[in-house]
């Protein structure tokens, strides 16, 4: 604490020098995290000379930015203490209006997709350090100033506005009183009809953030007014804006009771079925997500709509096969499946087989490492065969296959685990022998998606699995003892409980009676295995529970007196 003065003075010293100043404000940033009780004694002196330093519109923002970076750490670690100072909080929020302000001007903006930026703007900084300030410090102190702010931007140009629904936003989570919910959402509800088209798509990022932190609040006590509102904005005369309507609807509808969207359904439909046969690729992919809700919504009075919107669907199926259209496509799929659960297997039996015809020649022909339509043929694969139950038994002797192949995958030796590999994110694990072994993240989750399809596909299908037990076992026994991920070690063993669960029901049908046995004791072998080999208790007592329940799936008398012995 004694070289904080000298410290600061140091920071006075250093105007117009501005890389050693960035220099000396980092070194302050890294005692921050690591002693931020240095500063208890010294914030009249500290917190002044940040503020200055972050708002000084002569330096660079590097330097802007690692001075508010500061403070906000110093909040983040100290937040009692922060909040105790006089004017901290106001004048924390203050920099990152001023931050957010700087906004800048994108003429392409209404035709484009957010940029990505290798560095982040002020604005960028300014917007997460609201988020950060209010989790750090609570609603309650937060708010009062937030509130203060926007009130004071809503009369400003379209940028102020812009800024004072982000903070709204970024704050959300963080508010607990319904009046402050409600006194948000009727704020938003104006600024949806705002001229500029900037404010309108904030808005609406707005309505959606709202709607997943407060549901189900918001979707019970604010239907009658957003519903109307984000409809309106599904016929916006700028197509950005018009998508976001949906993708807000979205955010919103997910968790909303059915008779509370009935009524819009009608004119919902009309829109979004309009919007598939859009010329714009945004727009398409978000009437396709939104209809896929509305299904799940409403479930079976969805099936007057089913033969409007599934033609399409397999329009888009066939024809987007552009690179670019590879999400369009997935969404597509997801859509397809959805549907099937809503209308149920009668209605649903010859489109799904369509449809898993074409994931499984998109599949086959393999997709690249960042081909969104991998996730989104593994969900839908598993809603189909939701949606068909023992009628998905065909298409497992063309999915299995692959499934195992992939549970088969192990870990390559790493050679050197230290170096950097800017192309390959790797997880490793060290060996008992100190070998290192990895793969990469990727891989890894290509792997419990294949764990994942095959434990749904033993759930439902249950004991009409039963040919395909075996072979399945074997592939899954190694994934017990999986360093790689703690995730897959506990995912397997509820596989494992499944397969077992369809190794029973196939005995009390009159299958080969050492069929369950066999399996439950080649289960125990490699389990036990696995948790003696486990470090992390937390693992360990899952796995242990796992355990119970494959007993539990077996029944009494699978095991012999000498099998636990």
């Amino acid at each position: 604490r004694a070289f904080m003065p000298a410290a600061l003075a140091v920071v006075r010293q250093l105007e117009g020098r501005e890389e050693e100043l960035r220099e000396c404000l980092e070194a302050l940033v890294q005692v921050v995290d690591v002693a931020p009780g240095a500063f208890q004694e010294h914030l009249d002196g500290v917190v002044p000379v940040m503020l200055a330093v972050s708002g000084a519109a002569g330096l660079g923002d590097g330097v802007r930015q690692i001075a508010f970076e500061f403070l906000v750490s110093l909040c983040e670690r100290r937040a009692r203490l922060c909040a105790r100072f006089p004017h901290f909080v106001r004048e924390v929020v203050r920099v990152c209006v001023d931050f957010m302000l700087e906004l800048e001007d994108d003429e392409d903006w209404a035709s484009a997709a957010d940029p990505w930026r290798a560095e982040a703007s002020n604005y960028d900084v300014g917007e997460e350090n609201v988020d950060r300030l209010a989790r750090a410090l609570g609603a309650e102190a937060v708010m009062e100033h937030v509130f203060e702010g926007v009130r004071r931007l809503l009369g400003g140009g379209w940028k102020s506005r812009y800024v004072a629904i982000t903070m709204l936003s970024q704050c959300a989570e963080t508010v607990r009183e319904e009046a402050h919910v409600d006194e948000v959402v009727q704020l938003l509800l104006s600024l949806l009809a705002d001229e500029h088209p900037r404010v309108r798509y904030a808005a609406l990022n707005a309505i959606g953030q709202t709607s997943t932190d407060h549901s189900p609040y918001l979707q019970e006590q604010h239907s009658e007014g957003v519903l109307p509102a984000v409809l309106r904005l599904m016929d916006d005369p700028v197509v950005r804006v018009a998508s976001h309507a949906c993708a807000a609807f979205v955010n919103f509808a997910e968790d909303l009771e059915a008779e509370l969207l009935l009524p819009y359904v009608p004119s919902l439909m009309a829109k979004l079925c309009e919007k598939m046969v859009s010329a714009a690729r945004i727009a398409r992919e978000q009437a396709i997500t939104a209809i896929a809700v509305i299904a799940g919504v409403i479930e079976a009075e969805f099936v007057p709509y089913y033969p409007q919107v599934v033609p399409v669907l397999k329009q888009v199926v066939l024809q987007a096969t552009a690179r670019e259209e590879r999400a369009l496509r997935g969404k597509a799929f997801e859509c397809l499946s959805l549907l099937g659960l809503a209308v149920g297997r009668e209605a649903f039996q010859q489109d799904a087989q369509e449809a898993m015809q074409a994931m499984m020649e998109t599949a086959g022909r393999g997709l690249e490492a960042d081909d969104p339509q991998r996730s989104y043929i593994h969900e839908a694969a598993q809603r189909i065969c939701r949606a068909l139950g023992e009628r998905f038994l065909p298409y497992l002797r063309y999915l299995l296959p692959g499934i195992h192949a992939m549970l088969q995958m192990q870990p390559a030796e790493v050679a050197d685990p230290d170096a950097e590999d800017a192309e390959e994110d790797m997880t490793v694990a060290f060996l008992s022998d100190g070998r290192a072994v990895g793969l990469r993240t990727t891989q890894i989750e290509d792997f419990r998606s294949a764990l994942q399809l095959l434990t749904c596909f033993l759930e439902v299908l249950g004991g009409h699995y039963l040919e395909h037990v075996r072979e399945s076992a074997r592939c899954l026994l190694p994934a017990l003892g999986f360093r790689l991920s703690d995730d897959v070690r506990r995912e397997a063993v509820q596989a494992w409980q499944e397969l077992i669960a369809a190794a029973r029901a196939g005995a009390q049908r009159g299958a080969d009676a050492e069929l369950l046995p066999g399996l439950l004791r080649e289960f125990l072998r490699g389990a036990l295995e696995a948790m003696r080999q486990e470090e992390d208790l937390e693992t360990l007592q899952v796995q242990a529970v796992g355990v119970a329940a494959c007993l539990r799936a077996a029944g009494a008398g699978a095991l012999a007196a000498g099998d636990v012995a």
